[in-house]
């Protein structure tokens, strides 16, 4: 779990390496991605002055397992092989007056750091749980910065992507990217809008934090469903998906007997029966085919 101070970051890193343009095509039993290498293209609030600083992104496209997967993930128990889940926090209900809600729908929101390798792994739990209630356009994945801990753990990006739901609204914010620049601050990619940052200064509680102790840090990643269901840290170590390609990830998220299929699967479940709860059980052949009973 990663942590931010205001505006500013302690981060004695280096500049990582702009790749340049590769096409590749990946075809797996259960997995087709079309992976297109290429220079992000600058959003219009960006300074020009930044252009060749921007991080490189990979446009994919990541199966969707079987609602049957996420329930064995659910039932059954860990697989041999995969760790204690120390430290790592679980997806809980909070206590607010009123729902998030937008034209009547929930809204999703999700606040990370290109980064920070924690955000990189709860980024592929909660992109295949989102997948089932709507679609990604220019959904992208991209690299933690390879000088911290677990550093190069690939994740899915929500930068430059749209998400279209008839169920619920999506936002992800990645407020920067995996890039240093030469003040030793990373380049900023998207602000938090005001309303945003004040349901994180309410919200943004780490479990054994008070909120006085959270009061001036904003942990990354967060996840905010509707105001009532919250996550900050991330469902799983970033150790099991340290030194992994894309590829070799995508073969093991329909999987739920890997331990890395296993964590990713838990993880999308439980945020798929937290959607669920809040959209009256629609989609209907997601949401009661996904119900786990006792």
């Amino acid at each position: 779990m990663g942590k931010r101070t205001g505006t500013k970051l302690a981060r004695p890193w280096k500049h990582m390496p702009i790749a340049t343009s590769i096409v590749v095509v990946i075809v797996g039993c259960t997995v087709l991605a079309l992976v297109t290498l290429k220079l992000t293209t600058l959003s219009t609030h960006r300074p020009k002055a930044q252009v060749q600083l921007v991080a490189r992104s990979i446009l994919v496209k990541i199966a969707k397992p079987t609602v049957q997967a996420l329930v064995e993930a659910e039932t059954n128990p860990p697989p041999i092989g995969y760790p204690q889940p120390m430290g790592i926090q679980e997806l809980h209900g909070v206590k607010e007056s009123s729902s998030y809600t937008k034209d009547n729908r929930p809204v999703v929101i999700f606040v990370c750091v290109e980064y920070d390798p924690y955000c990189s792994a709860e980024q592929w739990p909660l992109t295949i749980a989102l997948s089932y209630f709507g679609n990604f356009k220019r959904l992208a994945y991209t690299s933690s910065s390879k000088q911290i801990v677990f550093g190069g753990t690939v994740g899915p990006s929500f930068y430059g992507t749209s998400y279209k739901s008839q169920y619920i609204v999506f936002k992800g914010v990645e407020e920067e990217s995996n890039q240093l620049l030469a003040n030793r601050q990373y380049l900023p990619l998207a602000q938090i809008t005001p309303m945003e940052s004040l349901l994180m200064k309410r919200l943004d509680i780490p479990p054994g934090l008070s909120k006085g102790e959270a009061a001036s840090v904003n942990f990354v990643p967060f996840l905010d469903i509707a105001n009532r269901y919250i996550l900050t840290g991330s469902t799983f170590s970033p150790s099991l998906l340290h030194d992994l390609s894309f590829s070799q990830i995508s073969q093991e998220v329909v999987d739920p007997t890997t331990p890395l299929g296993y964590a990713i699967l838990i993880g999308a479940a439980r945020i798929v029966n937290a959607i669920c709860s809040l959209t009256n059980e629609k989609p209907a052949d997601v949401c009661y085919a996904a119900q786990v009973d006792g």
